[in-house]
């Protein structure tokens, strides 16, 4: 397992756009020296296939849709793998848009008391665009999840993958089946730093700036490291 780094390491003003690492070590050739590699479940990313690379050309119709914000993790299989094929399954929805996908970061399980320990997540956040109303799109998420072998048998148990709808454009709503904003993401640093490193000027709709809010995060301790460029340049 790879030991944690600094209580703040990937929140140094990243530029995404700059190539600048988002943590202190970058595991590809030419970066810095990585940290030794975990195994088991903990185990670097293995290289996605060059289909899981790209995203679809932007649509010319598209700029009437609402900005939607995903959290996307999961700690059990090869997780970056299967988070790379959900970004591709968004991809093909005819009515979603992938704009940006954040580096992927790992971090320490958040448990409830009394819960049995759980592997490292891996998460990552996706900006886009949806033409869905924000029930169509928990329908689609949902979707994605099942068809990549999500089972929900416990609460905040371990899953193959979870797929957070953070924020809707314009939408706020206390449904408990979806309440917009995400009534948990202000205080989550595995959606926060993601967050913030794809998008450093971003702001939770109603609370404030993603960066700020990241940085008082109770489990922000537990943020191990992040790797960009996964789906690019998989290590």
């Amino acid at each position: 397992t790879v030991p944690p780094s600094s209580p703040h390491p990937v929140l140094v003003s990243p530029s995404v756009d700059e190539g600048a690492p988002a943590s202190a070590a970058d595991p590809r050739p030419g970066g810095a020296a990585p940290a030794p590699a975990p195994s088991g479940p903990d185990r670097a990313p293995r290289p996605l296939p060059p289909q899981r690379r790209r995203m679809r050309p932007r649509r010319a119709d598209d700029s009437t849709w609402a900005r939607v914000v995903l959290g996307l993790g999961g700690n059990l299989g090869d997780v970056p793998l299967t988070l790379g094929k959900a970004v591709e399954a968004l991809t093909e929805l005819g009515t979603f848009h992938v704009e940006a996908v954040s580096p992927l970061v790992r971090t320490a399980p958040v448990l409830e008391e009394g819960q049995d320990p759980q592997p490292d997540y891996w998460n990552a956040v996706v900006l886009g665009r949806t033409a869905l109303e924000p029930a169509s799109l928990l329908a689609a998420t949902a979707g994605i999840e099942e068809s990549l072998g999500r089972v929900r048998h416990e609460h905040w148990g371990a899953r193959t993958l979870d797929i957070d709808i953070i924020q809707v454009q314009g939408v706020t709503s206390d449904d408990p089946a979806l309440t917009l904003p995400h009534p948990r993401a202000a205080g989550r640093a595995f959606v926060l730093v993601p967050w913030s490193l794809v998008d450093p000027a971003a702001v939770l709709d109603g609370v404030g700036p993603v960066a700020e809010l990241a940085k008082e995060a109770t489990d922000l301790a537990g943020v191990r490291d992040a790797v960009e460029d996964w789906l690019e340049d998989p290590v």
